[in-house]
């Protein structure tokens, strides 16, 4: 282990580098350590450069209040002295809590929706762009199959992403619907009793395997009802 006075100097504060600090080469997340060391003290390096941009500080302080959220999920890029551009990046709170776990569960990774904006000028107008997990693409669709809504003149970002979330919790609670309107419906066919038929119609698997429904599957059982109906009543040749 070595010990050496690793420090970044920004903005009048010094940073330490604790893995710089005490660099360990036996350890084998020094390097993942170091790198999420770093990342922090770049964030805080941005926030301070926020001071010296009203509107877009205005801005971020006005989304931790709005959404709930905190400082972690929204991430600050300030252009230089110069630039016309900065931008926000926003992890919005959507919540999969009451999404049955068979519609998300081919996909293991984070449910994750994020609103990239950037913004032109001093002015406060803004270009939003949204990016989806997979995990949540599987149960809404992809980011490019959403239509976002137009950013009108004059808006602002606090409604603008209230709307975006809006949308997105909307989505989510159709494909619940539609999920459970189609679980009742195979169960109907289940428990309806042809007493007639001498062979059981096709059956649903277990609730606790019950996969995503599809338009062929109900065609399929439908099918084999009609079939057998139709065949009773013509009765044997």
């Amino acid at each position: 282990m070595h010990h050496v006075n690793c420090s970044l100097v920004g903005r009048g504060n010094t940073w330490c580098v604790p893995s710089l600090n005490t660099w360990n080469s036996l350890e084998d997340d020094i390097i993942a350590q170091l790198l999420h060391q770093l990342l922090q003290l770049y964030k805080r390096y941005q926030l301070e450069k926020l001071e010296n941009d009203d509107v877009l500080q205005f801005v971020y302080e006005s989304l931790l209040k709005t959404l709930s959220i905190g400082e972690g999920d929204i991430e600050v890029s300030v252009g230089n002295q110069g630039s016309q551009y900065s931008s926000l990046l926003v992890r919005l709170p959507l919540s999969l809590q009451d999404v049955p776990p068979v519609l998300v569960d081919a996909n293991t990774g984070p449910a994750t929706s994020l609103l990239h904006v950037t913004f032109q000028g001093t002015e406060g107008v803004f270009v939003p762009k949204l990016h989806l997990s997979p995990r949540i693409e599987s149960l809404i669709g992809g980011a490019s199959t959403l239509a976002l809504p137009a950013v009108p003149p004059g808006a602002c970002l606090m409604d603008y992403v209230e709307r975006i979330l809006q949308l997105l919790e909307q989505r989510v609670r159709k494909a619940v619907l539609s999920f459970e309107m189609r679980k009742q419906f195979v169960a109907q066919i289940k428990n309806c009793r042809v007493t007639e038929l001498s062979h059981p119609l096709p059956q649903p698997p277990p609730t606790h395997t019950l996969s995503p429904f599809t338009v062929i599957d109900f065609l399929t059982i439908l099918l084999s009802v009609t079939v057998r109906r139709r065949c009773f009543r013509k009765g044997p040749s």
